[in-house]
């Protein structure tokens, strides 16, 4: 009898610990640098394509909390939206059975530039002539 407490003791625990809110899921340096938007946030933005999150919704058949498993699928966008080039995302719809599908873009640097328009003495910086 004593025997079973231990195992039912150790389970549970090893159930407390799985869905506490523990994250798997780690930011990369890149990840950390990419936004998440809204829609209307990105107009001036060019759009590199999508990226689909997924991760578990339920760990040893308890389910986890849709806090957890949002902000995961989010990590797992940013991270792969580095990847793309991107500098920001935006969920494309809701989270289904774990996954979530976002659209990533780059919005920083999107303008388009030539090597006219910098100059190497200006650090950079972008000229152009005013409009008539």
């Amino acid at each position: 009898m004593n025997g079973r407490r231990v195992t039912l003791i150790v389970l549970s625990s090893l159930v407390l610990a799985a869905t506490s809110g523990c994250a798997w899921v780690k930011l990369t340096p890149g990840g950390e640098k990419i936004r998440v938007l809204a829609a209307e946030e990105v107009g001036a933005c060019q759009r590199l394509g999508k990226t689909t999150a997924t991760t578990r919704t339920a760990v040893l058949g308890v389910g986890r909390s849709y806090l957890d498993v949002a902000e995961e699928l989010q990590k797992l966008a940013r991270n792969a939206a580095y990847d793309m080039n991107g500098d920001s995302i935006v969920p494309e719809g809701g989270i289904e059975d774990g996954r979530q599908t976002f659209v990533v873009y780059r919005c920083i640097g999107s303008v388009g530039r030539s090597s006219a328009d910098t100059d190497s003495r200006s650090g950079g910086a972008v000229t152009r002539p005013l409009p008539p």
